[in-house]
């Protein structure tokens, strides 16, 4: 009956893994702000309610249950799973990352040219007005 119910909480906590896997997977490689914060908040809602929630509930249930899936083949094999699933949310968190990154780089880049363009135009407009003025 222990296996069953660890099996149980195991896989529930693999299928939340994989929800947040295929959320991040359908945002692409340079989604857009709108889409990037709804994924946040589905991946936040995921976490906190199926994995975090599954683990809290099966630590407090069974706080051995490391011990006992280690030796067993079917648990180790779903431990494994949600490890793998972990593993490439990373790794895809890491690329929307860097896409972020170079977005602020770009908005940053566009802004300073602004800035620029600001002054020239406040700098023609302030002697424009001097010459009329003279």
């Amino acid at each position: 009956m222990t296996t069953s119910t660890i099996l149980r909480h195991l896989i529930s906590i693999r299928d939340g893994f994989k929800k947040v896997d295929a959320i991040t997977r359908g945002l692409g490689a340079r989604p857009q702000q709108s889409e990037l914060e709804a994924a946040l908040i589905k991946r936040g809602i995921i976490v906190n309610d199926e994995i975090d929630g599954k683990a809290r509930e099966l630590t407090v249930a069974y706080p051995d249950w490391r011990t006992r899936a280690r030796g067993d083949g079917a648990l180790r094999s779903i431990i494994e799973e949600a490890e793998g699933f972990m593993h490439s949310i990373l790794r895809m968190d890491e690329c929307l990352a860097m896409a972020v990154g170079q977005r602020m780089d770009e908005v940053k880049s566009k802004l300073g040219s602004l800035r620029q363009t600001s002054r020239m135009a406040y700098s023609y407009t302030t002697q424009s007005t001097l010459r009329a003025r003279h």
